[in-house]
């Protein structure tokens, strides 16, 4: 194989986490956007140092807060530039929630800085 060339794995959020995704911090509940940042956003990032696909088609919705809660704790912890070197966003269902995670990344990353 090429060493050239990204290996890229497929996170499929739907299966591996759930349908139903909860508030922003882990005392709000199950599912929760602190739970998916440190349980599985980190360890992905942490372990497998490839391109990583974040599918998150078939899921009920996202609220704000999880998306802060996940998303942006990552930007805000390791910068915009990280984020997208590591993860792509897919979401067949709903082409909008790409947009909706740039942004909360951007927010995340400029508020971090200052």
């Amino acid at each position: 194989m090429d060493a050239q060339k990204a290996i890229v794995v497929e996170y499929n959020f739907s299966k591996q986490f759930t349908r139903f995704p909860g508030g922003r911090f882990r005392r709000d509940g199950e599912h929760s956007g602190q739970q998916f940042y440190e349980d599985v956003l980190l360890k992905l990032w942490n372990e497998k140092g490839e391109r990583i696909v974040l599918n998150l088609s078939n899921v009920e919705g996202f609220a704000t807060s999880f998306l802060d809660g996940a998303f942006g704790e990552f930007a805000a912890q390791h910068g915009e530039a990280v984020f997208y070197k590591t993860f792509d966003i897919r979401c067949d269902d709903d082409p909008t929630l790409a947009d909706e995670i740039r942004d909360c990344v951007l927010r995340a990353d400029r508020k971090s800085r200052g």
